[in-house]
């Protein structure tokens, strides 16, 4: 399939009328992935004029092979790999402040469109209070949402994807407890800071 050189791929389909010689046309653009063995468009109708002719060729589109609409947990996914790369290059230094043992702010963006769906919250390690709901990874990361905004957040985000969930607990109300290899803090959602601790005292968590 054609594709540009940013990898996106488009793909045509078009009707031929006899009697008048006219050609319709749609066009599905967008980026290239790989979907059960097969390369698909992951993309869009651009600049469609609407005619039955045109809407007749959108139909069929949307059913042929080559083409990819993007799922609810497709979408989650790369909200998700944006925010994290957000988080990571907002937080760096001060992550090392909080290893380093001592206070400081996160800098948290926060999204309306999802970065993780219900199914990834039941898949993970999930705690939630009346405000807030928050999920541990398999990847170590720590994802937020707030009930009462309607709102997503990264808390944490490894530097490099683990392969151990950290542990998460309410403290103080709806402070989070994080404990991860490499670092050790409360979060407070709405002061946003990150104080550091030593679970090594607190026997209760686990």
């Amino acid at each position: 399939m054609p594709q540009d050189a940013t990898g996106n791929g488009t793909a045509v389909f078009a009707l031929y009328n006899i009697a008048t010689g006219d050609i319709v046309s749609v066009s599905y653009t967008g980026p290239t992935r790989e979907v059960e063995g097969a390369t698909v468009i992951a993309g869009k109708f651009a600049d469609v004029r609407r005619s039955p002719e045109s809407e007749f060729l959108i139909g069929n589109a949307q059913s042929a092979k080559i083409t990819y609409t993007l799922s609810e947990q497709d979408l989650a996914d790369e909200a998700l790999e944006k925010a994290l790369t957000q988080w990571i290059n907002a937080n760096s230094e001060a992550s090392n402040i909080v290893r380093r043992g001592m206070e400081t702010k996160f800098s948290i963006a926060t999204y309306e469109q999802p970065i993780f769906t219900s199914d990834d919250a039941d898949k993970a390690t999930r705690i939630e209070s009346a405000a807030l709901m928050v999920i541990a990874t398999d990847e170590g990361a720590v994802l937020g949402y707030s009930k009462t905004k309607q709102r997503y957040f990264v808390i944490f985000a490894p530097a490099q994807p683990k392969q151990r969930r950290a542990a998460v607990k309410f403290v103080d109300g709806e402070c989070v407890h994080i404990s991860t290899d490499d670092i050790d803090c409360v979060f407070d959602p709405h002061q946003r800071t990150a104080t550091p601790v030593n679970p090594a005292f607190d026997p209760n968590f686990d």
